[in-house]
């Protein structure tokens, strides 16, 4: 019969040892660490160790932040560039085929034709002009890649 795992519980910061375990370490709150950090101000190897193991924990944590937020720069970024692209395309295509971008089928069923440019492959060529799939035939046609 396999061991059933226990859900680590919660220990005070007056509770916990001078060393911390990883688990506890990584699952302590920022104000438990600091806590902690305050309680092992002596002058023995374990305690010295212990600060240690908290300001490297501490650091770890701003590192992680950090990270995340240049994560999210970069992400900011890269749609902001893909935004420029699907209009640079939109507006030379809009140039090339001098605004007769839909064929009668999407005009009549009031398509965007700034869809087309990002939309599906079905739908492009279903409500394309001629000029604009002839302009993409030697075109660059950007599309919107989704996350999953």
């Amino acid at each position: 019969m396999p061991a059933r795992l226990l859900p680590l519980q919660a220990v005070h910061p007056d509770n916990m040892p001078v060393i911390l375990p990883s688990r506890l370490l990584r699952r302590a709150g920022d104000e438990d660490l600091a806590a902690h950090y305050d309680r092992v101000q002596g002058g023995s190897y374990r305690e010295g160790r212990a600060r240690a193991q908290v300001l490297h924990e501490m650091q770890r944590r701003d590192e992680e932040a950090a990270a995340r937020g240049n994560r999210a720069a970069v992400r900011s970024s890269r749609q902001l560039e893909q935004a420029d692209a699907v209009e640079a395309s939109y507006i030379a295509a809009e140039n090339a085929t001098r605004g007769n971008m839909l064929d009668r089928k999407g005009r009549a069923h009031d398509i965007n034709p700034r869809a087309l440019i990002t939309g599906r492959e079905a739908d492009f060529r279903r409500y394309a002009s001629d000029e604009l799939m002839e302009y993409y035939q030697t075109h660059h046609r950007p599309l919107l890649y989704l996350r999953r």
